[in-house]
């Protein structure tokens, strides 16, 4: 063993989405993020994997109570802003969204995510610098739990 490599290999199972495709539609949530195998080689490899947020990006946190009325299991899969509404039955609405850093309005998304998904917008707690992009990007390096596109929070 040389001091590249480690015991164990780094695992995300089950804190990092198979894929950020939505389940119903296809469309990738998160076209910046790595898919969990991919993210997991550059774990290994480099400690860190690239992450880049545009405005097709739809990353964003909503509450366990809104994953089980659309029928999810934790992570059993990525849903985008429509698929999620449609299976829901209405609109997000801020009360959705917890104050999670991936609702940070600072961070790139779709428009239907930044405008229709208007809550996600109005749940963010941060103050100050908090809400800075480097902030925001160094709080989404942190801990896996982190950063899944289809991250389930209370």
């Amino acid at each position: 063993m040389t001091v590249l490599h480690k015991d164990e290999p780094v695992s995300m199972k089950g804190v990092y989405p198979e894929s950020h495709n939505c389940i119903d539609c296809g469309y990738n949530t998160a076209p910046g993020l790595p898919p969990r195998e991919l993210a997991e080689f550059l774990m290994d490899r480099d400690g860190s994997f690239p992450m880049t947020f545009t405005d097709e990006s739809e990353i964003y946190a909503v509450r366990n109570s809104v994953w089980k009325k659309a029928g999810i299991e934790p992570y059993g899969g990525c849903l985008c802003v429509g698929c999620l509404e449609r299976r829901i039955g209405r609109r997000l609405k801020s009360d959705d969204f917890p104050d999670h850093p991936l609702n940070n309005p600072a961070i790139p998304c779709t428009e239907r995510l930044r405008d229709g998904a208007t809550g996600r917008r109005d749940c963010w707690g941060g103050k100050g610098d908090d809400s800075s992009p480097a902030k925001i990007l160094a709080l989404l390096a942190g801990p896996l739990w982190h950063v899944p596109a289809c991250l389930r929070a209370d």
